[in-house]
Order: structure tokens, then sequence, then C-alpha cells
């Protein structure tokens, strides 16, 4: 699998579907505000899997003061299983010595339980004492989740450093501790 930055409008196509069809619509950014984040932010990056001149995954991620926020990652259905997420993620998580961060839903069903243990066997770290809630981009509410982390676990100092950047930087909001 070559992993290559948004280039052309196939890409786009592609990559668009993928986001559609993996995620529910309260954690979707708006695709418009996609492109104008990766057009002017620098810390923002776009990184797909391609494989046969086929995009099979992405990964999206900030690179944050603190950290280097995972925002979101996904696997065309077609091509789950084979190790694209993986690559992928694992590629950007050690391109940092700063620590690597993701959002998951708390472990109250079968999915969200595969997730984490995706992650875990990543090498991420589940840091479920810490209370972290996701703003909905339809803004209304917030979704409870939980953080993990690669390589290591985060104390709650850092937790709260790396909250306050990912609510700056993806969401526009100021972090509060609770």
């Amino acid at each position: 699998m070559d992993i290559i930055p948004l280039h052309n409008t196939a890409d786009r196509q592609a990559w668009e579907d993928i986001y559609r069809q993996s995620f529910p619509t309260e954690e979707l950014r708006p695709i418009p505000h996609t492109y104008a984040l990766l057009r002017q932010d620098s810390r923002f990056h776009l990184l797909m899997g391609k494989e046969d001149n086929f995009i099979v995954s992405f990964i999206i991620y900030w690179q944050l003061e603190h950290g280097l926020y995972i925002d979101y990652l996904a696997t065309h259905p077609q091509y789950r299983q084979r190790g694209h997420a993986r690559t992928l993620l694992m590629q950007v998580a050690s391109s940092s010595a700063l620590p690597a961060v993701l959002e998951v839903e708390l472990p109250d069903n079968d999915t969200a339980k595969k997730r984490i243990a995706f992650y875990k066997k990543c090498g991420f770290y589940y840091n479920g004492d810490f209370p972290y809630c996701m703003p909905n981009y339809n803004n209304e509410g917030f979704t409870p989740m939980a953080l993990m982390s690669y390589p290591t676990a985060l104390s709650t100092q850092q937790c709260h450093l790396i909250a306050g950047d990912i609510y700056a930087a993806a969401y526009n909001r100021e972090w509060t501790r609770e």
C-alpha cells in the first residue's frame, strides 16, 4: 500500500465516500470545512492508503502543541481486515516524539469494544479514567468518549493539556476542566 496526501479530484471523491460510510453524522466535520483546513492550517493533515490505484483507507490528524491528535481513521468496507488502517495509524503515531491521542466511544457495545481492542493491539492505552466528551459537529450536545494514547498512558495533567489542544484546534472551543 502506498501512503499519499490528497491530490486529485478522483481521490477526493474516494475519501469522501469512505468518510461518509464510516462515521455517524454527528461525528462528521463538514467536508468543505475539511478542505478549508487542509488549505489554511499547517497542523491539519490527510493521508490516504492507495492500493492498485484505489483509495482503500485514510487518516486525518493534527500536529498539536502537546500531542498528535488522530481525528479520523477509516478503511473502505471491501478492504477491511487487511492491515491498511493499522499501517496508516502506526506510521502517523510513531512519527512524533509527542504522544498520539485519539477519541473512542465508551465500551458500551460490541462495536466500541472491538475498536478499543484494535487500538490496544496497535499499542494504544485506554485512558478511561479521564472524563472526556466530544462536542458534536451539528452543535447538538456532546458525546461521552474516552482518550487513547500511544506509546504510553497519559497522566491526568497530560489529558487536560491534550484535551485543550483538541478542543481549540478541532472544535474551535475552549476545554474546561470538570
